[in-house]
């Protein structure tokens, strides 16, 4: 069975079985060394970090990101930003009691 190299970064799944290859490696000796280089931290579960120090940007860099991106997906899904007022929105307030 033919098998396609999916956009995710090295990896290949198999059409029939699902299974995950990495592309482009076919001994587990070469996949071991790859997975190896992977940035993988280990941390006890209720320890990890409010914030993610590999990540630089700031505040106002991530809402612009955001932004963009969300105006990029509307366009590539060929629908209208939606225009209506806070009020008008769709959804419900809840409130505890």
């Amino acid at each position: 069975m033919r098998t396609s190299c999916m956009r995710a970064r090295f990896a290949r799944v198999e059409a029939v079985t699902g299974r995950v290859t990495l592309c482009g490696v076919s001994s587990s000796e070469e996949r071991r060394k790859t997975r190896a280089a992977w940035p993988i931290r280990k941390v006890a579960l209720g320890a990890e970090e409010l914030t993610d120090p590999r990540d630089t940007s700031t505040v106002d860099e991530r809402i612009a990101q955001v932004y963009r991106l969300t105006m990029e997906q509307w366009a590539f899904a060929g629908l209208e930003i939606p225009r209506y007022t806070r009020a008008e929105m769709p959804g419900t307030i809840v409130r505890p009691k």
